[in-house]
This record gives C-alpha cells, sequence and structure tokens, in this order.
C-alpha cells in the first residue's frame, strides 16, 4: 500500500513528522497513524521513493499531488 505525500519542507523534516505521529499516535496524519499501528504494520516497512521534484508553485505542487494520488490509487490518501 503506498501513500503519496509532497511538501514545501525537506523531505527528512516531512518523513520525521510523519514517523513521529505514527510513535505517538497523534497529529494531523490520521490515515498514516491508523495504517502503521495496525496488526502486521510496522514503521520498519516504509519505504520512500521520490517520484518527481522541481514544482512551478504551491498550486503546481498541490495538483501534481492528487494526480499521482489519483494514477497510484494510493488508499491511505482516499477521502472518506
Amino acid at each position: 500500500m503506498q501513500y503519496v505525500g509532497t511538501t514545501s519542507k525537506t523531505l527528512r523534516n516531512r518523513f520525521n513528522h510523519h514517523l513521529s505521529s505514527i510513535k505517538h499516535k497523534s497529529g494531523n496524519d490520521t490515515r498514516c497513524i491508523k495504517h502503521f499501528n495496525s496488526p502486521g504494520h510496522s514503521i520498519e516497512n516504509i519505504k520512500i521513493i521520490i517520484i518527481e521534484t522541481n514544482y512551478c508553485n504551491e498550486k503546481h505542487r498541490m495538483d501534481r499531488e492528487q494526480y499521482w494520488i489519483k494514477t497510484l490509487k494510493s488508499q491511505i490518501n482516499k477521502q472518506t
């Protein structure tokens, strides 16, 4: 299962934020928190792949995030 995310910060900063949220079971990343704290899942299973960089502006970055969420059919990103 994959999660698609974008950030205006460094990848290290964003990833550390996700790890902290998962470990402490708190924060805005509720889908990631639930997924990686469910039975059979662990932060040890996380693998990061950069699929795109160098956006023109914030809107372009957000539009591309939505494109990749739809293209990769990311279940963690799926709106409920």
